[in-house]
């Protein structure tokens, strides 16, 4: 039989979704700083294009300079940052859960903006597992 979750099992599934977010979001991060070309679903989308304009690897914008890239990586950091302060303060407030919906939701939202001019098949995946965490940041 199929149990219903109780609203206290839905916000600890909710933290783990956000917790899962935040590290594939860092290990994407290192990938792209590495020069991978690899990434895992999973993660948010803002600070890494931030990563990837930092790095001068979008083409059609003006190159930044040292200063530049260092301070875009730095506000994907912060951002990501934000996330991990969300996952670990939500566990006693859950304004901090809030937090991280609000952010969640500008993330899927940019990259609606960003992802449909030249939409392509692969990014129903990336779509899919932003519905997956907003529903579950919804949810909790």
């Amino acid at each position: 039989m199929n149990k219903a979750r109780t609203p206290q099992e839905k916000y600890k599934v909710a933290r783990t979704n956000l917790l899962v977010v935040v590290l594939f979001t860092i290990l994407n991060i290192i990938l792209i700083l590495a020069d991978i070309d690899r990434s895992f679903l999973f993660s948010a989308f803002i600070p890494q294009i931030m990563v990837f304009w930092g790095l001068n690897k979008v083409e059609g914008i003006p190159e930044f300079s040292s200063f530049g890239t260092g301070l875009m990586i730095s506000v994907a950091l912060l951002i990501i940052l934000i996330y991990l302060l969300s996952y670990l303060f939500s566990k006693k407030k859950a304004g901090w859960m809030i937090t991280a919906l609000v952010l969640f939701s500008i993330d899927c939202i940019v990259f609606a903006v960003l992802a449909f001019p030249g939409f392509q098949a692969s990014y129903l995946i990336d779509i899919l597992f932003h519905a997956w965490v907003m529903y579950y940041l919804i949810l909790g």
